[in-house]
């Protein structure tokens, strides 16, 4: 099983946002609109892929998921975007933010926090410019840094995937949890495993990341399967 290593980049102002709503009533909200799609392709070639919601839907289509994994960092978020407006549905969910929660318990592990504690380069901010700004708002200059910074968090997440992999101890499927459907039949039931390189066709993590390795005590590997 080959992994795709994906991240949505969104719309949000001052009142419409995680911050002030639920993934679902922000994902289902009339408002929602996806910017771009980031993916790092089994291959290692990376895209962004941008357009209407019909444009990046019939990009997707085009792909059997069935094959591969879907990798993301907060995959609750991106695995509903999929499914919910794009009808997408993976071989397996793989979420970097599950396995820091395993490894690290309650500390941030949000990307830009993981970065730092892996001593990888800065995630940036160049997200925070974006409030209020539709997709053909995005003047020529801020799309290509807001491109290249969706693909900088795509290249950190699948880069945390291999190091937080290291301080397994060789244990293939060490944490798995399964989002119930709550109050409709609609919301797809979600799960997301982490599972080691070792378990999957993936290429070697590149060369400029630099590791610092986090050992988890055994008892928590056995604890988390």
């Amino acid at each position: 099983m080959e992994v795709i290593t994906a991240d949505f980049e969104t719309y949000y102002d001052k009142e419409y946002s995680l911050k002030k709503m639920t993934t679902e009533a922000y994902i289902r909200d009339p408002r929602f609109e996806t910017i771009m799609l980031g993916l790092r392709w089994p291959d290692g070639k990376q895209e962004v892929l941008t357009g209407t919601h019909e444009e990046i839907r019939y990009r997707l289509d085009a792909v059997d998921w069935s094959q591969y994994a879907i990798l993301c960092h907060n995959t609750l978020f991106d695995a509903a975007i999929f499914s919910w407006h794009f009808g997408v549905k993976p071989r397996a969910w793989l979420d970097t933010l599950s396995m820091a929660r395993a490894m690290f318990g309650s500390r941030n592990n949000s990307l830009a926090m993981l970065a730092k504690r892996y001593n990888m380069e800065d995630k940036g901010t160049f997200v925070a410019n974006m409030s209020g700004r539709r997709r053909d708002d995005i003047s020529p200059g801020e799309w290509k840094q807001y491109s290249e910074y969706c693909l900088h968090d795509v290249a950190l997440c699948y880069d945390l995937w291999h190091l937080m992999s290291n301080g397994w101890y060789g244990v293939e499927a060490v944490f798995a949890y399964l989002i119930k459907t709550t109050g409709t039949k609609t919301v797809p039931e979600v799960t997301i495993s982490i599972v080691v390189p070792s378990a999957i066709d993936a290429s070697p993590i590149p060369k400029r990341s630099r590791e610092i390795r986090y050992r988890s005590r055994a008892s928590l590997a056995r604890r988390a399967l």
